[in-house]
C-alpha cells in the first residue's frame, strides 16, 4: 500500500502538467546576464499558461529558452519572426521552469496555422 500511494505521489506532478499553445507576433527579446536562460521571449496574445510567469504590465506569459543547442536553434528562429513581423507558435509545460521560474519553451513553430 505504501508503495502505492509513494507512485500516485510521484506521478501526480505529470498527471496535472498541462501543456500551453499561444500565436501571435513576437512582443519583444530579452537577453540580460542576470538569467538563468539564453533569451526570454514574450508573444503578443500570449497571455495563460497555468503557473506560468508572467510580465504583469503588458499581461504577457514570459517564455525561457534554455542555453543550449536547441535554445539557440529556437532564438534564431524566434528573432527571424521578429524581424519579419510574423507570426509563430510557441508551446510550454506550466511544469518545466528554469531557474528563474519561468516557462520554458518546449516548441517553437514558424507557421502557426500548421
Amino acid at each position: 500500500m505504501r508503495i502505492i500511494l509513494i507512485l500516485f505521489v510521484a506521478l501526480s506532478a505529470v498527471a496535472y502538467s498541462a501543456p500551453y499553445a499561444g500565436s501571435g507576433k513576437v512582443a519583444d527579446i530579452l537577453v540580460r546576464g542576470s538569467l538563468d536562460a539564453y533569451a526570454i521571449v514574450y508573444l503578443n496574445s500570449f497571455t495563460d499558461a497555468g503557473d506560468c510567469s508572467k510580465y504583469v504590465a503588458k499581461n504577457l506569459v514570459i517564455l525561457s529558452i534554455e542555453n543550449d543547442e536547441r535554445g539557440r536553434l529556437m532564438f534564431s528562429m524566434v528573432l527571424a519572426a521578429y524581424m519579419a513581423d510574423k507570426p509563430v507558435k510557441i508551446v510550454v509545460d506550466s511544469s518545466i521552469k528554469d531557474g528563474n521560474g519561468n516557462c520554458i519553451i518546449k516548441d517553437v513553430r514558424l507557421n502557426p496555422d500548421f
